[in-house]
């Protein structure tokens, strides 16, 4: 069938149109591609530029969710710590400040204050280790005005977790003169050696703020600290220093006054032991006395019993045999048969515990578990390590216990110390 005359010429139309689209398409000069605009060059990140580089530590809020706090810290610059009110916006900054905590009524926010950057960088140019480094301090922040109030040389700051706005701060120890730090590393190597007990840490100030009234109660030599949940006491570990020895190369006699520090010195261990603290009329009342090492202090949720760990009757008794070994002693230095002393056996610790409401009882702290104790294994004892706790209803208690560690021979060398 020939096609119509009509529908060739509509044929003839379409290739010719064909044909010649593709010719232009084929004479017309291909279009370049858009020319990219030139982008500026990145900056490149130094050190300098995220050192200063800042991130959120130590978020917290108030228990009634009011205020929120948190701390700006960078890598090498001084941080901050900031405070706002969520509801109506007001924020409250300080500097260098870290490690906020609010007040249970949410009217006070303590946090720690570090040194400057710039001091810190001074003392380790100057290579300066323990003591001789800057110390960090504390703030006290009245939420209504955004005031400050600064304390030096604090090592930790507790809030009861109920209760009064009382702040219990312990303060690090003042430097010591370079003589003094010497006498006391002696004191305390003749110390071990005499009874056996290992070194100990003499205690610091502790400072009880009311922040409300602003009244300050000062108590020395504090070693630990814990508050009751409901802040109604707050429970202390005093830990005296080892008594000076004169100095050797004093060729002068001894004066009266040095004649009257055994029983200074003897004074000043009986200090030492247990204590509580009432906060509302700063009363002090001990709990158990003597010398001895006071550890591990624990309160029960209720805030009516109380657990910790002391080597006190072992020491004592050890003491004790000492002094009635003396005649002995000294007799055999006059006959001149005197033998090296073996090396003391390190002395247990045992777990005492005291309950409020029975005076005649728990008028003070009580041994609940020591060496003697059935179902002790022989040779172990109450840890002074491991942690005590109270079950949630206050009817039982839990310690740790440990093997006794076996004395050191006098011939073994010092452990060798490496700063890394």
């Amino acid at each position: 069938m020939r096609p119509s005359p009509t529908m060739r010429v509509l044929i003839a139309a379409g290739l010719f149109s064909l044909v010649g689209g593709m010719a232009q398409a084929a004479s017309t000069p291909a279009l370049p591609a858009a020319a990219e605009l030139p982008r500026p060059a990145k900056k490149p990140i130094s050190h300098d530029v995220y050192a200063n580089w800042r991130s959120i530590a130590g978020s917290v809020l108030s228990r009634d969710g009011s205020w929120a706090a948190y701390a700006l810290v960078a890598q090498e610059a001084d941080g901050e710590v900031v405070v706002r009110h969520l509801a109506d916006g007001r924020e409250w900054r300080a500097p260098r400040g870290s490690a906020p905590a609010f007040s249970a009524d949410g009217r006070y926010l303590a946090f720690a204050i570090q040194p400057t950057r710039a001091e810190l960088d001074q003392a380790k140019k100057e290579k300066k280790k323990g003591d001789d480094l800057p110390k960090p301090g504390a703030g006290l922040m009245d939420l209504a005005t955004g005031k400050v109030d600064l304390i030096a040389r604090v090592k930790s700051y507790a809030w009861p977790e109920q209760g009064a706005s009382v702040l219990a701060l312990l303060l690090a120890p003042v430097k010591e003169t370079k003589d003094a730090k010497e006498n006391n590393k002696d004191d305390k190597k003749e110390a071990n050696k005499k009874d056996g007990s290992k070194k100990k840490e003499p205690g610091t100030e502790l400072l009880v703020l009311d922040a409300s009234s602003g009244t300050r109660t000062s108590i020395p030599d504090v070693a630990e600290v814990v508050w009751t949940k409901n802040g109604k006491l707050l429970a202390y570990a005093v830990s005296v220093k080892e008594a000076t020895k004169p100095d050797k190369k004093s060729d002068e006699k001894p004066d009266n006054k040095s004649d009257n520090k055994p029983d200074n010195k003897a004074a000043e261990s009986a200090r030492e032991g247990v204590y509580l603290f009432n906060p509302l009329d700063a009363s002090v009342r001990p709990l158990l006395a003597g010398a001895g090492h006071y550890k591990n202090l624990i309160f029960d949720d209720a805030g009516q019993q109380l657990a910790f760990v002391s080597n006190r009757d072992q020491l004592q008794k050890r003491r004790q045999e000492q002094d009635a070994s003396a005649d002995k002693i000294a007799e055999k230095i006059a006959e001149k048969e005197v033998k090296k002393e073996p090396e003391p056996e390190p002395l247990a610790f045992s777990l005492f515990y005291w309950r409020d409401g029975d005076s005649e009882r728990y008028a003070s702290a009580k041994v609940a578990a020591n060496t003697d104790t059935p179902g002790m294994p022989a040779g172990w004892s109450a840890s002074e390590h491991a942690e005590i706790s109270f079950s949630q209803d206050g009817q039982r208690l839990f310690f740790g216990t440990a093997e006794l560690p076996k004395p050191t021979a006098k011939e073994t060398p010092e452990p060798i110390k490496v700063d890394l």
